[in-house]
Parts: C-alpha cells; structure tokens; sequence
C-alpha cells in the first residue's frame, strides 16, 4: 500500500479515536474527567492549531474531490485558488467589524495594512479574471 495511502488509514483512525474520546467525556458522570479533557484542550495553541490543521486539509481534500468529479487533474489548482481565495474573504469579513467599528483607534499600522489589503485583493482579482 502506498505510504500516503497507509498515513492517511493512520490519520483517520487517529481521527476518530480523538473524536470518541471526546465524545465520551462531553457526556462522563465524573466531572473530574470532564475537566482533565477540557483542561488538556485549553493548552494554549494546541486546539487552535488543530483546528486550523484540520480545517486546512478538509478544504484540500475537498478541493481535491470536486476536481476528481469534473475529471480534470489541471483543475485542482484552479479549485485550491477559488477555495484560498473565499478563506481570505470570510478572514476580511471577520476583520470588518474590528476595523470598522468607531472605538478602533485608526492607526497608520492600520491604514497601510488595509491599503496592503486592498491592493492584494484588486491585483488577484485582475489576475484571476483575466484567466
């Protein structure tokens, strides 16, 4: 069996062991237990990098099975790029309502950084509908 095949068997047994473990302690009687799980996942960073892991290779995997569908290999890059792109506006969204909001302070860090912003957004728009 190919080894990324083989991690991927690994991955998902992993996976859902994690997933049971959790479960099995969102519903223990003994709220010691409970609160060793819920300790060890507020390890600062950790939870927050899994997450991030996980969501980064659900989009890839997606991403992946969509172009599989259309069967075209080329189009896994053009599927990646829309996938980034949609990411990076629901990350701007998110950041609207903090930049936005009167009681910000407006800073020049903030200003060039918005200008960074929009100039990142209109040259990939320009490159992306020029394809």
């Amino acid at each position: 069996m190919p080894e990324l095949t083989e991690r991927i068997r690994t991955t998902t047994a992993a996976l859902q062991q994690i997933l049971a473990e959790l479960d099995a302690a969102a519903h223990a009687a003994d709220p010691a237990h409970r609160d060793r799980i819920a300790r060890e996942l507020l390890v600062p960073g950790a939870i927050h990098d899994f997450k991030t892991a996980v969501d980064d290779m659900r989009h890839m995997i997606w991403s992946y099975m969509q172009a599989s569908e259309r069967g075209a290999s080329q189009d896994v890059e053009s599927r990646l790029q829309s996938v980034r792109m949609q990411r990076v506006t629901q990350m701007l969204k998110a950041l609207e309502p903090e930049i936005t909001r009167p009681s910000a302070p407006s800073t020049a860090e903030t200003q060039t950084f918005l200008e960074l912003i929009h100039d990142i957004a209109h040259t990939t728009i320009d490159r992306h509908q020029s394809h």
